[in-house]
């Protein structure tokens, strides 16, 4: 079972939601297909991952949005879901009809806490009596005259919360702002904003420092403690983490404090703390998937027969957004930090022996289930093995926050 799980925000870039996407490794090829197209018995399955990973895990405790086809909606669904009821919103289709079987299930679901979305509907009086029982409704922004669309839907369903999926850019999301959506949904806050003066504030320099450093086997952590004093921030997280460890002695300075953590553990701390201070004016998102995204690519190094490169392949997942958080074009973000040639060669040019990791790791990202069965086919590569490699990776990204 392959699964992902797709941000919503709302106007100000604050993640609300997320919407959670799977697909049974056994009929990647059937088509694009995501847990709303499977039957009850898979989608049973698909939630069973959920449970096993669990709703913290996946989305730091926000409600996840569940699609469900006409199957499932009959079936036992509050025996499957583990996940808190007020935290689970059930997607429905426009496959779906007016029977009373429907009616009295929506209704059943809802006196239990769950709520009620809908989703790629193009004859809304023809299932009218469900959407006045639903608590959201999925619009696409491609639909055609989007302003009088989303009046009328204000005017015959005043409690409806609309979610506007499929928002591509930054520019189309300012635009849509001010019909005021409740959630947003697209790939508009993984695009770059590039400016013309291509300089990096300072704060944001110091940070870059720290992770070239941290880059090399035996970095000096003085080096490090000397940085890391000049922000009160990251002062204040090393702190902490040093606390965490609840040790009897003192800690008497930040030097002393990063030699408490020694090597191996301030690395750590830098890849989240830095990291999250690197992208603390952008969404939040923007940490998780660049953290997300190294993991995975370290994890499925072996498939792709570069198991050597780790480490490296960590750092391109790291590095995959560094052009988002400087606000400047690729090639000149990566002037900021010490990369090998494999790794700028993938991330500025799409090239060379690591661009099919990164290739394979966005396109998971996204949920492109078919063209994950494509390039699974292409490298011949186990689709358990990936499984088991996102899920990990989840694991490895809720535990390492939960220190911070």
């Amino acid at each position: 079972m392959f699964i992902s799980v797709v941000p919503l925000f709302d106007k100000n870039f604050a993640v609300t939601s997320y919407f959670f996407l799977a697909q049974k490794t056994t009929n990647l090829m059937v088509g694009t297909q995501n847990a709303s197209a499977l039957d009850g018995s898979n989608h049973f399955a698909a939630l069973e991952m959920l449970n096993d990973i669990g709703l913290e895990a996946l989305t730091g405790g926000r409600p996840i949005l569940i699609p469900i086809n006409n199957i499932a909606l009959l079936m036992d669904l509050e025996k499957q879901c583990h996940a808190p009821a007020e935290h689970v919103i059930f997607i429905i289709d426009n496959g779906i009809s007016q029977d009373q079987m429907y009616i009295d299930r929506i209704n059943t679901l809802k006196s239990l806490g769950y709520r009620i979305g809908v989703q790629n509907i193009t004859d809304y009086a023809r299932i009218e009596k469900i959407i006045d029982l639903c608590d959201y409704l999925l619009l696409n922004s491609k639909v055609k005259d989007i302003d009088l669309v989303k009046r009328y839907l204000n005017s015959r369903f005043p409690n409806l919360k609309i979610i506007l999926k499929n928002v591509s850019t930054a520019k189309e999301f300012n635009d849509y702002v001010p019909f005021n959506f409740d959630s947003y949904e697209g790939s508009f806050y993984r695009m770059p904003v590039t400016k013309g003066n291509n300089e990096v504030s300072p704060l944001k320099a110091n940070y870059i420092q720290l992770i070239n450093i941290t880059n090399d086997e035996n970095f000096d952590i003085g080096q490090v403690a000397a940085i890391v004093q000049q922000d009160t921030a990251l002062a204040i997280s090393l702190l902490r983490m040093v606390n965490s460890l609840q040790l009897s002695s003192e800690v008497k300075s930040i030097k002393n404090a990063a030699a408490i953590l020694g090597q191996r553990e301030l690395r750590k701390w830098i890849t989240t703390a830095v990291v999250g201070q690197l992208c603390t004016d952008k969404p939040n998102e923007i940490t998780r998937i660049s953290l997300l995204r190294a993991k995975f690519a370290e994890y499925i190094a072996p498939s792709f027969e570069l198991a050597l490169n780790g480490k490296e392949l960590f750092l391109m997942g790291l590095f995959s957004v560094i052009d988002i958080v400087l606000d400047m074009p690729m090639d000149k973000a990566l002037q900021t930090v010490k990369v090998t040639g494999d790794i700028e060669n993938a991330l500025v040019r799409n090239q060379g022996r690591f661009a099919p990791v990164l290739d394979f790791v966005k396109t998971y990202e996204t949920a492109d289930w078919q063209k994950i069965a494509f390039l699974l086919i292409t490298y011949n590569i186990s689709a358990d093995d990936i499984s088991k490699a996102f899920r990990d990776s989840i694991k490895w990204y809720s535990d390492l926050i939960s220190v911070f």
